[in-house]
Formats: C-alpha cells, sequence, structure tokens
C-alpha cells in the first residue's frame, strides 16, 4: 500500500488529502448507517490513518452528531493532520484529553503501518476501547493488528466492523477482531493496479462501499467445514498472489477440535472464479482435497503462512 500510495501522489495527483477525504467521509457514512450513533468518539493516532478519522469526526459533526475526539501523540505529517483537527473543531466536534463515554467508538490509532505491539497513549486508548460495552469501528485495520499475517498483539482492538481501504487486506479475513469487514475506496485508478502487475477486478461498480463480511458470518474455523466465498477471497487473492503467482491449496478434516491443516500441494488459480482443482496430496497425511470445498490458508511466495476467511 506504500507503494500505492506513492504512485497516487506522484503519477495520478491524487493527494493524501484527497484520500483522506474519501476515506473518513465513507467511515461516516458507514458508522451513521451501520450504528446510527447519537455520539462518537475517534480515537486518533499520530500517522496518516488519523486524517481518516478527523475528516469522519467533521462529517459526523455536520450530521448533528456528537463528537469527541482524542489525538494520541504528535501529528505527522503536522500541517495537514492539524489542519484536519482544526476543520473537525470548527464544525462542532470536541478535541479531548480523556475520552469519555459515547455510543460508538471509531478506531484510527494505527493503520497498515504498524510495526510491532501498540506502546503507551496508543496502546492505553486501544486498552480503553476494549473495556467498553459499546462498538468500536476501525479504520483500516483494527489497531494492533497485522494486517498481512492477521496475528493479533497485544491490546489489539477489537473492533465490531472494520472498514479497510482500496484492496483487501489478507489478515483482516480471517481474524476475529476484525468483526464485519467492509471495503471503501480511496480513488485508487485501476490503471495503478496494472502498473504493479496487478489484476484486479473493477471493485466498485456501484458506489465507494463494499461488505466483504455480513454480521452473522464467523471469523474462526470451530463450525462445520464451509464452502469457499470466491468473492470474497478473489479479491484478497487476486491483489496479493500476483505478485508470487502461487496458491497453496487446503484439505480439511474435522476431528474433535476441527482442525483444518496446511498440506504442501501448490496450484496455480488461472481463474480464481472457477472451481479450484485438487492436486496431489502425500498419503501420509491421509488428508484429502476436496475440489472447491474448504481453503482456509494461503501461502505466499515467502513462505509466509496465513488463513483466509471462508464461509458457507
Amino acid at each position: 500500500m506504500r507503494r500505492v500510495d506513492e504512485l497516487m501522489i506522484s503519477t495520478y495527483g491524487i493527494g493524501l488529502a484527497q484520500m483522506m477525504e474519501n476515506a473518513g467521509r465513507s467511515l461516516a457514512e458507514l458508522a451513521q448507517a451501520r450504528f446510527t450513533p447519537g455520539s462518537v468518539t475517534v480515537l486518533a493516532g499520530s500517522g496518516n490513518n488519523a486524517g481518516g478519522g478527523l475528516v469522519a469526526a467533521r462529517h459526523l459533526a455536520n450530521h448533528g452528531v456528537r463528537v469527541e475526539v482524542v489525538v494520541a501523540g504528535t501529528l505527522r505529517p503536522g500541517p495537514l493532520l492539524e489542519a484536519q483537527v482544526r476543520a473537525a473543531t470548527a464544525c462542532g466536534a470536541t478535541q479531548t484529553e480523556e475520552p469519555g463515554s459515547s455510543d460508538l467508538v471509531i478506531d484510527a490509532l494505527v493503520g497498515y503501518g504498524l510495526t510491532g505491539p501498540l506502546r503507551g497513549r496508543v496502546a492505553e486508548l486501544a486498552a480503553w476501547a476494549n473495556s467498553l460495552a459499546v462498538p468500536t469501528l476501525s479504520l483500516d485495520g483494527p489497531s494492533g493488528l497485522d494486517m498481512d499475517s492477521g496475528i493479533a498483539g497485544p491490546c489489539t482492538v477489537h473492533a465490531a466492523a472494520t472498514m479497510t481501504l482500496a484492496l483487501p487486506k489478507q489478515g483482516l479475513l480471517a481474524a476475529p477482531e476484525t468483526g464485519e469487514l467492509y471495503l471503501a475506496d480511496i480513488s485508487v485508478p485501476n490503471r495503478l493496479y496494472a502498473e504493479l502487475g496487478l489484476e484486479v477486478p473493477v471493485l466498485f461498480p456501484s458506489g465507494g462501499l463494499r461488505r466483504l463480511r455480513a454480521p452473522d458470518e464467523p471469523t474462526e474455523d470451530d463450525a462445520a467445514p464451509e464452502r469457499v466465498d470466491l468473492e470474497t477471497t478473489e479479491l484478497a487473492w487476486r491483489s496479493w498472489w500476483q505478485a508470487g503467482r502461487l496458491i497453496a491449496t487446503g484439505a480439511t478434516f474435522a476431528t474433535a477440535t476441527r482442525i483444518a491443516l496446511v498440506v504442501g500441494t501448490v496450484l496455480t488459480a488461472v481463474n480464481l472464479g472457477d472451481p479450484i482443482l485438487a492436486g496431489q496430496l502425500d498419503p501420509a497425511t491421509g488428508v484429502r482435497v476436496v475440489a472447491n470445498y474448504l481453503i482456509p490458508y494461503v501461502v505466499s511466495s515467502m513462505g509466509v503462512l496465513s488463513r483466509t476467511r471462508v464461509r458457507g
């Protein structure tokens, strides 16, 4: 995503302010449509992810919602984010050091730039959000969650819903901390993806927001075996696996603990809309692949193992 941001600015003239505006407007719309809050607390970090949260604060305040903003740390880039704070407060949002009670928390603490566990004030605010009985809506990903691997660090925000940006991040698809999953358009040109060698379908044929996982869809493989949700997994795979051009298909079996195991068979997905064919397995595993059935794991060309989301 860093390279996407760089090309949007340098080649297409779409700056950070416009990306923040697109993200924040969609976030505010989702917050109102999904949660109808009378009051919202926006937790803003110190980086670019904070910008979308601050834009959302402004739009929500304009729509009559009582909004308070808590900024964790020194804003970077300072002038741009400080301007977003001023705009939000000018429209009626209140900036405060300590969060109060509200109907909804918006988590805009840390985005895809996460490095290591949450620390300091950011960790404190994430823990505070998790202590509440009200829902949290995360921007891009729950703060503290590695969006590549799906591994949740200490104090990771447990979101009721997550609105991620531009492309689905594979780690979001399996992590229970994600909650409901939505994808928002921030005006990334399809030509940009082509420049990066990615074959990405039209993600937003109507409107700038789409739901990838519904409220009642579980995120853990603790139920009966399920079928692949090709629409959801196609988006993640097309964006991630064009680079490695490898997909490791999984085989499942139900044990007492319902464990899904990865095996070493690697297949090439020519068309992810078609059934994925099973390959040869090591008979010693005793695991049988079922074509177009449950594929809960994918492996990158770097050998990084992560769990994808599947449903019936």
